[in-house]
């Protein structure tokens, strides 16, 4: 028995017993996969049963580095395929006050409260840590903008720009945590950051990364299309084209030294921005398929290499209850405050419930992962290749490389946790909210003025109906022929009989209140009932 094998077991076994019961756990519990998988890589990892220890693999750094890569990469490119034809271009007011009003005011509040709850740290390699927690998760995202049962709760709309979002700014946040890095290595030269973060960060790697991810999507698009119109693929691989694009993206966009997950998200919108490509694959579920095997056994893995003794090192001035205190601060204020500050300014939310919602669900994941782990590498050796051993204490950057990692993976746990389990609290707020409540009251003699506006109703009574006098006694009960009416006036209250003053009273109100009424319902016209030729 050897470690691969012990790896093989246990994500097969768990991926097994989980898509046994994965429709109770999601549509009935409210849990997404990534909660149940973290918690079998903490279960079956080093500090539980240490079945599965990623830490005895290598350089675990190397490994998860790349692992996430291609999560994210995968994870960005089926996002830009699912979107709607020509989203980008319609919608791309919302989506750029989201990527750069939004992002950067989480940038700065975030760092100031690490800076504030982590003594240690000077306030640039706080911005430093809090660009790892720039961007929303678009493997988290997905159990409310997929295609779950809770998505459909939530408006298109509204699915539409998050999943845009959570899709485009895990590439955004490459300008944010290269400049941090830029101004902790340049600190005394502005001229050096300014060049470096503009010329190699925003023009190069975003910028020409972002049109190198289109120049692929849209030869992607156009030979696949070419090879289904030349009866040239099959079934299977056609459907199979998506991941396999996404993957050179992923290697030819690390080679450029580019944004690869701005790349694979670019090429993505442009592989199916005429949406021909999502209509041939409507039926198919490959995507899904495909998204749930990586995120499965990818938040088991990161669950194996949570560092639960890095959280409480009170030397470095980082200790639980400051950490939790930063998870609170960075819940509540990270995008609530300016979603609802810019609702005016994003057309594509329409209330102030969508502000809220859109602000709250910003979560925290894979994408963080890949951000603490390229910044830590370069930190460490200003490549983009961490190190296999950590440097020794006393060297340059020690406190940063050492605390990014545990401030970062505690946020995600965080994450986990409350974005994972708001689908259960939305629902349950959802059925409280139509709950029926009923109020009884008693009135005196006058009604209430919402009651008097109501259009009242006086019942008729029926033909067949034999009416009985004020007495009681059936003097006035009479028998007619069949086939005949009796004469006016000769039921009281019958067919043709005058109605008492009351009644004459109710029936002006009546009429009052169906004049004043407007729409379908309302009275009947005399042209109506006698029309004239």
């Amino acid at each position: 028995i050897n470690k691969p094998h012990l790896a093989y077991s246990i994500l097969g076994g768990f991926t097994t017993l989980f898509m046994l019961c994965s429709l109770f756990i999601k549509e009935k519990l409210y849990i997404g996969e990534s909660t149940v998988a973290t918690i079998c890589g903490i279960i079956f990892g080093p500090k539980g049963a240490n079945l599965f220890n990623p830490n005895e693999w290598g350089n675990v750094d190397q490994i998860t580095l790349e692992c996430s890569r291609i999560v994210l990469v995968v994870q960005c490119f089926a996002v830009g395929v699912e979107l709607p034809k020509r989203y980008m271009t319609r919608h791309w007011k919302s989506i750029f006050m989201l990527l750069i009003p939004v992002m950067t005011f989480g940038w700065l509040i975030c760092s100031l409260f690490i800076w504030w709850m982590i003594p240690s740290l000077t306030w640039l390699e706080s911005l430093c840590c809090a660009a790892c927690i720039t961007a929303t998760d678009p493997v988290l995202a997905s159990s409310v903008v997929g295609k779950g049962k809770f998505a459909k709760r939530v408006p298109k709309h509204l699915r539409d720009l998050l999943s845009a979002e959570s899709g485009c700014n895990d590439g955004m946040a490459f300008p944010f945590i290269y400049l941090s890095l830029y101004i902790i290595k340049y600190k005394p030269h502005g001229g050096h950051i300014v060049e470096h973060w503009i010329v190699r960060t925003i023009l190069y790697e975003c910028i020409f990364g972002a049109v190198y991810g289109v120049l692929i999507g849209y030869a992607g698009r156009h030979a696949i299309k070419f090879a289904e119109r030349k009866n040239l693929i099959d079934r299977e691989s056609f459907l199979v084209f998506y991941f396999v694009l996404a993957l050179f993206c992923a290697g030819t966009g690390s080679m450029l030294g580019l944004d690869d997950l701005l790349v694979g998200f670019c090429a993505g919108v442009a592989f199916s921005n005429d949406g021909w490509f999502s209509q041939q694959t409507e039926d198919s579920h490959v995507s899904n398929v495909i998204d749930l095997l990586l995120n499965l056994a990818f938040f088991v893995y990161f669950g194996s290499i949570i560092p639960w003794s890095s959280y409480n090192r009170p030397d470095w001035d980082i200790t639980p209850w400051r950490l939790v205190v930063i998870s609170i601060l960075v819940l509540f204020f990270r995008r609530i405050p300016i979603m609802l500050a810019l609702k005016p300014l994003i057309p594509d939310i329409k209330t102030w419930r969508e502000a809220l919602f859109a602000g709250h669900f910003g979560p925290i994941g894979v994408g963080a992962i890949f951000v603490a782990i390229l910044a830590r590498a370069k930190l460490e050796t200003g490549e983009a290749t961490p190190l296999a051993v950590l440097p020794p204490p006393g060297s340059t950057n020690y406190l940063i490389i050492e605390l990014i990692w545990p401030i970062t993976t505690f946020l995600i746990i965080t994450s986990i946790i409350v974005h994972g389990s708001s689908v259960a609290v939305f629902t349950l707020g959802k059925r409280i909210n139509t709950m029926r409540i009923t109020m009884s009251y008693t009135t005196a003699n006058e009604e209430p003025n919402w009651l008097n506006r109501l259009p009242r109703l006086t019942p008729r009574p029926s033909m067949a109906r034999k009416s009985m006098d004020d007495s009681g006694s059936s003097d006035n009960e009479k028998t007619y022929p069949s086939g005949t009416l009796p004469p006016p006036g000769g039921i009281p209250g019958g067919f043709l009989s005058r109605r008492p003053a009351e009644d004459d009273a109710s029936s002006a109100i009546t009429d009052e209140s169906r004049l004043r009424r407007r729409g379908p319902g309302g009275p009947i016209s005399d042209s109506a009932i006698h029309p004239q030729r």
